[in-house]
């Protein structure tokens, strides 16, 4: 009657992603999901981290994945001090238990992998801890883990003659455990009985409330608006409160509980000492818990925050984790934007979505809340060439909101919008809406942007707002951001009609769709534009490649061409068939291709060789569908968004190349006997030769660089690491004319 007869858990320290450094969290903490607490100390889960906040120093320690916690969409924690563990569950029965002796991952997915399971029964909606065990209240019954050994141990289904039922919380009460069973009420268990006969447990009460636990010794259930003692003689009403209940929680002989909108503490008389209502910089709540000298209400929004004083105590992060688009900046400021349309680019689907957005300025991030600057569904964020303190957040739906920096202190952002009362954008004329995906800037610091399902969706502006529209063709669809070539030439990619080409120097357009081109699908995700001149397209169902842009400007027949690449002797399409989500060109042209359900790719120019593979099984990444990828071209720090957060990986050689050797560097210098990475080379110009000598001038190693930087492994020719000693870096430039050297020391 165990839930398995065979337990498997995993016991994962993640090795894979030992280098920590490579890798880089830029997760919000901003949906707490459930608390658990001690004396000193706080637990908290927001819906893919566990946060440790010690509340006598204000410190905090948080494991996500990357330092190897693999859960999401989290709904349930509990701390168990006898054995120093934290044991989380999700909304598809994955459990983790963290044991914070060592820091190591222990994964209990039995529930999660149970075939008989519908996807609702394997919740966890709650964890309580007593003694030994975690008591976990889920989808089909009550399953029993040992925290001694981490197995599973019983399993209790409690609905009539032995059915799976909905278990939607626990409670211990006088030592026996009590279950609200969905459709059924308030069952009793008494422990020292074999639980597992479900004829051992005893129905207390009929009514299905919303929420019950023991306060006071007494029994306590929520419903409605009515808070109500459970007796043996049926239930008393105790407390009229109010509606939306999310959570009661029982601690300090304080009761607390967390409404949509308002939280309320009472004490062991009954009566409300406390009220805190919800305002427009914290509201949705989440749960609340009164611990001795402090409060701490969460929020599904907004985060943790010591209610009393309003001080946030969960860590700094983006507004959420769901990503729509993020953009480095030209001065190397993360922006990210949470709105976005559904998936088929309808505004409406799912409300109108009124958003804030977050920057990362110096490490630390800012949030701009909805009601400062007005605008609904937002999807990107573009630069102004011409002016760095300029940036422009694109609508689908409101147009364009300008925003003017002057410094990095959002209080003094000013924010201008253009819509249909002051601009002459083209709109669509059921609902007025103005829909853009994105601004590209010319060399003449125009911006050009695609006004979708209107009439004339392609838009110029300049710095005064004077706007010039074209027709492309009388073509109606989704027309994403544009992308713009040495010559002018504007490349866009629509969800429906395929790709275009407009030049308006020569009012010149061309239509790439799969009865006249190479193009296998008519929806065209996404289109970047490479150092050779090359244009990357990518599509529901696969990636093509035109060979020169250029061409347009001459030529009415262009071909886009599948990349071949050999695998095992086989000859095979590059990506093909697969769903392209982004592409990026780094500063080595190389290209970062995100492909639906299957991670990111780096590859090398030519798309002939692959350097890196990251999906969820051998990298931090949340998730496997990256919706957007942004790069620092100085640093090489390239940037992962998708629906589940946004982590990075530091990858030297996509630093964009520099014009001169004049600023040369070499890191870490001295190398330590500690040190296991590599050595970077950075300042390089594109195809730099690099040559590295001992004292003696003998040539160990030897590199041409793409892009701006290269690394070495302190391994000579011959495979074996070089001795310790001084090492002579000599840089030229491809034609020789510019040459720079460096001094290397090796400690071994």
């Amino acid at each position: 009657m165990r839930l398995f007869v065979a337990l498997l858990f995993t016991i994962c320290s993640f090795l894979g992603f030992s280098q920590e450094n490579l890798w880089k969290p830029y997760f919000s903490y901003n949906n707490i999901r459930d608390i658990s607490v001690t004396e000193t100390m706080t637990y908290y889960a927001t819906d893919n981290s566990v946060v440790i906040y010690n509340d006598t120093n204000g410190e905090s320690k948080v494991f996500n994945t990357v330092n190897g916690l693999r859960i999401d969409d989290i709904q349930s924690i509990a701390y168990n001090e006898e054995y120093n563990k934290i044991i989380v569950g999700n909304a598809l029965g994955n459990v983790v238990i963290i044991n914070l002796e060592d820091d190591s991952f222990y994964y209990l997915n039995d529930i999660a992998n149970k075939n008989s399971l519908s996807d609702t029964e394997k919740i966890v909606n709650k964890i309580l801890v007593k003694d030994q065990y975690a008591y976990l209240a889920t989808g089909y019954g009550i399953s029993i883990i040992q925290l001694a050994n981490n197995h599973f141990g019983d399993t209790f289904y409690i609905g009539n003659n032995g059915s799976n039922k909905n278990i939607l919380d626990i409670t211990f009460f006088q030592d026996d455990l009590y279950a609200l069973v969905a459709g059924e009420g308030v069952k009793k268990g008494v422990l020292t009985d074999n639980l597992i006969d479900y004829l051992e447990w005893e129905l207390v009460s009929s009514t299905v409330f919303e929420n019950i636990d023991q306060f006071n010794e007494t029994l306590v259930g929520y419903k409605g608006n009515k808070l109500f003692a459970i007796t043996d003689e049926g239930e008393i009403d105790a407390l009229t409160l109010d509606v939306n209940l999310r959570e009661i929680v029982n601690y300090d002989n304080k009761l607390t509980f967390t409404f949509r909108d308002r939280i309320q503490i009472i004490n062991s008389d009954f009566e409300v000492i406390y009220t805190l209502e919800a305002n427009q910089d914290f509201k949705n709540f989440s749960i609340a818990i009164h611990k001795g000298y402090f409060i701490y209400g969460g929020s599904f929004d907004d985060g943790l925050y010591e209610i009393e004083d309003m001080e946030k105590i969960s860590l700094e992060g983006p507004y959420s984790n769901n990503s729509y688009r993020i953009r480095n900046s030209p001065t190397n400021d993360l922006w990210a934007i949470f709105g976005g349309p559904s998936v088929d680019f309808n505004p409406y689907t799912g409300g109108i979505k009124k958003t804030p957005f977050s920057v990362l300025f110096d490490q630390k991030w800012h949030t701009i809340p909805h009601y400062i600057h007005e605008t609904d569904v937002t999807v990107d964020v573009s630069f102004d060439p011409k002016n760095l303190n300029r940036v422009y957040i694109s609508s689908f739906f409101n147009g364009l909101l300008k925003v003017d920096l002057a410094d990095k202190n959002p209080e003094n952002f000013v924010y201008t919008k253009y819509n249909r009362s002051n601009t002459d954008f083209p709109y669509i004329e059921s609902d007025q809406s103005i829909r853009m995906l994105g601004i590209a800037f010319d060399s003449d610091g125009l911006g050009w942007v695609t006004s979708s399902q209107g009439p004339n969706p392609l838009v110029s502006f300049d710095e005064n707002m004077n706007i010039n529209s074209y027709d492309l063709g009388s073509q109606s669809s989704v027309f994403r951001k544009p992308v713009i070539d040495g010559m002018g030439t504007k490349w866009i990619a629509a969800r429906t009609t395929g790709l275009f080409a407009f030049n308006e120097r020569n009012n010149k357009t061309l239509f790439f769709n799969p009865s006249n081109s190479n193009l296998p699908i008519h929806n065209v995700t996404a289109i970047a534009l490479d150092n050779n001149n090359q244009l990357w397209i990518g599509t529901l169902r696969g990636l093509r490649v035109l060979a020169n842009v250029n061409a347009f400007m001459t030529s009415n027949n262009l071909t886009l061409s599948n990349i071949v690449v050999m695998d095992e002797g086989t000859a095979e399409e590059l990506f093909y068939e697969q769903p392209i989500l982004d592409i990026l060109v780094d500063g080595a042209n190389n290209k970062w291709i995100s492909v639906a359900d299957a991670g990111v790719f780096y590859i090398s120019s030519n798309g002939q060789e692959t350097f890196h593979h990251f999906d969820m099984s051998n990298s931090p990444l949340p998730s496997n569908n990256v919706h957007t990828i942004a790069l620092n071209d100085q640093t090489g720090e390239v940037f992962f968004g998708t629906n589940k957060g946004i982590v990075s990986f530091t990858n030297v050689i996509s630093t964009v190349a520099y014009n001169d050797l004049d600023d040369v560097f070499v890191y870490p210098n001295p190398v330590r006997p500690e040190f296991n990475g590599e050595v970077k080379i950075s300042g390089l110009m594109e195809s730099s030769i690099v040559k590295i000598t001992d004292v003696s001038g003998q040539l160990v190693y030897e590199t041409t660089s793409s892009g701006g930087t290269v690394t070495w492994n302190t391994y000579n020719f011959g495979g074996n690491k070089v001795p310790s000693g001084v090492y002579m870096i000599f840089v030229s430039s491809p034609d020789g004319t510019l040459t720079a050297t460096k001094k290397l020391m090796i400690v071994r």
